[in-house]
C-alpha cells in the first residue's frame, strides 16, 4: 500500500480496473476456505500486491470524490 501511494502519481486507475485488481486475492482465499487448495508464498505476494494497489487506489479516488464534491457544496 506504501508503494501504491507512490505509484499513484505515475497512473492512478480507474475505479472498476482498481476493484479487479482485487479480485484475485479474494478469489484466492476463498478457493483456499472451500477447498484442499494450498496457496504458494509467492502467489500470496502477488495476489496481496494487487489487491493493496488496487485497494489503495479506491481509497485515493473516494478521496478526491469527496474533496471535490466538498468543494462545490461549499461555493
Amino acid at each position: 500500500m506504501i508503494l501504491a501511494s507512490f505509484l499513484a502519481f505515475l497512473y492512478l486507475p480507474r475505479a472498476w480496473v482498481a476493484a479487479v485488481l482485487m479480485l484475485p486475492m479474494l478469489a484466492d482465499g476463498f478457493i483456499q476456505l472451500w477447498t484442499r487448495y494450498e496457496s504458494t508464498n509467492f502467489r500470496r505476494v502477488v495476489t496481496g500486491a494487487l489487491f493493496g494497489y488496487g485497494f489503495w487506489s479506491l481509497f485515493i479516488l473516494s478521496s478526491i470524490l469527496a474533496f471535490r464534491l466538498g468543494y462545490n457544496f461549499i461555493r
